[in-house]
């Protein structure tokens, strides 16, 4: 693919592409475990987010406001 001058246009490849996304979901794995471990060394359990948030110690301070 070129441009009007002649010279290779911006292209983005499908390895290009994949190795975004590869790298993209090893920063996410990186900072899952990262927070996890932070979590230990807080002496808190590791939190289940999806299910009961990042700070599921909190939840009873919440109810009660509410």
């Amino acid at each position: 693919m070129r441009n009007e001058e002649g010279h290779p246009g911006r292209v983005h490849r499908v390895s290009d592409v994949a190795g975004g996304m590869v790298l993209g979901a090893a920063v996410i794995a990186a900072t899952a475990a990262a927070f996890d471990t932070w979590r230990r060394e807080l002496g808190r359990r590791p939190a289940a987010p999806l299910s009961e948030g990042v700070q599921p110690e909190s939840l009873e301070a919440i109810r009660v406001r509410n």
